[in-house]
C-alpha cells in the first residue's frame, strides 16, 4: 500500500479480477474502490464477507472458486 503501482497498472490490457473482503480491516471496501478499482477501471471486483485481510489463509476454497470462475468466464469469451 505504501508503494503505488498505479501508473503502470492503469496501462494493463488483460482480464483482471480483484478479490477482496468487505470485512478486511486493512484494505477496506473504500480503500479498494479508491486505490484499486479507480486505477483498474475494467477490472471485475468479487467480494466476500466474514474473513479479514488474509483471505487465502482464511478461506482458500473461496479463492480457488473465484479463480476457477474467472478462468471459465474468460474461456467463454
Amino acid at each position: 500500500m505504501d508503494h503505488s503501482i498505479a501508473a503502470i497498472a492503469s496501462d494493463l490490457n488483460i482480464p483482471i479480477t480483484v478479490l477482496a473482503s468487505n470485512d478486511d480491516p486493512v484494505m477496506t471496501p473504500e480503500v479498494i474502490e479508491q486505490r484499486v478499482m479507480k486505477v483498474l477501471v475494467a477490472a471485475d471486483l468479487k467480494t466476500t464477507q466474514e474473513v479479514g485481510h488474509l483471505i487465502p489463509l482464511e478461506d482458500p476454497g473461496w479463492i480457488a472458486a473465484q479463480i476457477r470462475n474467472a478462468m471459465k468466464e474468460e474461456q467463454a469469451k
